[in-house]
């Protein structure tokens, strides 16, 4: 079966990432967050009805994909954490311009972290209703766009071929959607107002056309066999204990199931005592299945468990799991070398891109561990300086 659609949204501060999901959501989470900034990871999933009420009709092919799995980043450390063997567990990226502002820093280093995960991405040109001479004549963007006087189309155009020429620049040819000759040669640009929704039923149109077109074969997926996910957070509850913010990218999770975590030295076994899914309220349920957000409650165990870690539903073959899933931190551990410096960082895919971006700039990494910063680790540290 073909599953969730996982779709993550990152670009610079305040330029609406948020704001996008939260019309497609239909609910108002940036007004609650301190300073109107995401201050941790969200995760949350639209299901094909909602898409549709919101494209209606737009809609002019049978939409295949159950949902959309939407993650919003307060930086890029989650999108980061969204890691798997071998890439990134986001199937496409929506990157969030204010076509006001145009590329920041942020956006650029997003850019960067989606080339080198490979992640397909579209662009959502935002804040288009700031432009001087805006107003709202129809519900297609496109439509109202042409609709308006010359001065705001002058305005408008300026702008975004400004994006277009910065993305030139770091040899990136992009192009408005509705200009698009070929979608696997060109990034599409769907100009968006988040305030008021226009271009936000296009903007969804176009991801799930991409996905359909050319992501079809990564989506199919069999929900029937053993579970495989990715941790994002892990949170104390009161009341419950450990709770472990995780995406199920594969296979299916039930209560009861025996888990292996991956650990920065031996492998954790743990059960799990809850599974919670967030619909319009939080509820409990007894199985998940793939592709899901899911909070999963487990067993307390003596290793601390990490971000970004990955993790495999074991009920068989427990030991075999336990030496493949270490394999596979160790896979990004053990990438060091006889001098250079420590590197210590809050998760394991911000450990993964950490020692990436080193690499490339040819800095040699004696060390490399997940946690905080030890009195041993700045002792070594020290050594290693006065060798």
């Amino acid at each position: 079966m073909i599953r969730n659609l996982i779709c993550t949204f990152v670009g610079h501060i305040d330029h609406g990432k948020t704001s996008i999901q939260d019309y497609i959501r239909g609910t108002s989470v940036v007004k609650t967050e301190s300073g109107a900034i995401t201050q941790k990871i969200s995760c949350s999933t639209v299901d094909v009805n909602a898409i549709k009420k919101i494209c209606k009709d737009l809609i002019k092919k049978e939409i295949k994909i159950p949902g959309l799995i939407f993650l919003d980043t307060p930086g890029h450390a989650s999108f980061i954490n969204l890691r798997k063997r071998g890439g990134n567990l986001a199937d496409i990226a929506v990157l969030v311009i204010d076509v006001n502002e145009g590329l920041k820093p942020q956006t650029i280093e997003a850019i960067e972290i989606l080339r080198h995960y490979k992640t397909p991405f579209v662009i959502a040109a935002n804040k288009i209703d700031l432009i001087n001479g805006f107003r709202q004549n129809s519900k297609y963007v496109i439509e109202n766009i042409n609709s308006l006087n010359e001065n705001y189309k002058k305005e408008l155009e300026n702008k975004i071929y400004s994006i277009v020429g910065k993305l030139s620049e770091m040899n990136l040819i992009s192009e408005r959607f509705d200009r698009i000759e070929d979608y696997t040669k060109q990034i599409t640009i769907v100009p968006t107002s988040a305030k008021i929704g226009l271009g936000i039923p296009e903007l969804l149109l176009v991801i799930i056309g991409l996905a359909q077109k050319y992501l079809e074969k990564e989506l199919e997926i069999d929900t029937n066999k053993p579970g495989k996910g990715t941790i994002l957070e892990i949170r104390e509850e009161k009341g419950i204990g450990k709770i472990l913010d995780c995406v199920l990218y594969d296979g299916h999770l039930k209560k009861e199931d025996v888990i292996v975590i991956g650990s920065l030295e031996e492998a954790i076994v743990s059960k799990v005592k809850g599974l919670f899914i967030k619909e319009n309220k939080t509820v409990s349920v007894n199985e998940v299945r793939a592709a899901s957000n899911v909070r999963v409650s487990v067993v307390e165990t003596q290793q601390e468990i990490f971000p970004g870690m990955p993790f495999n539903v074991a009920n068989k073959n427990l030991e075999k799991l336990k030496n493949e899933i270490q394999k596979e931190v160790e896979e990004v551990l053990i990438q060091v070398d006889k001098e250079g410096v420590i590197v210590k960082a809050d998760s394991l895919g911000s450990l993964e891109a950490l020692m990436s971006l080193l690499k490339e700039k040819n800095i040699k990494i004696r060390k490399a561990s997940i946690g905080d910063i030890s009195k041993k680790d700045i002792a070594e540290a020290g050594s290693e300086k006065e060798k």
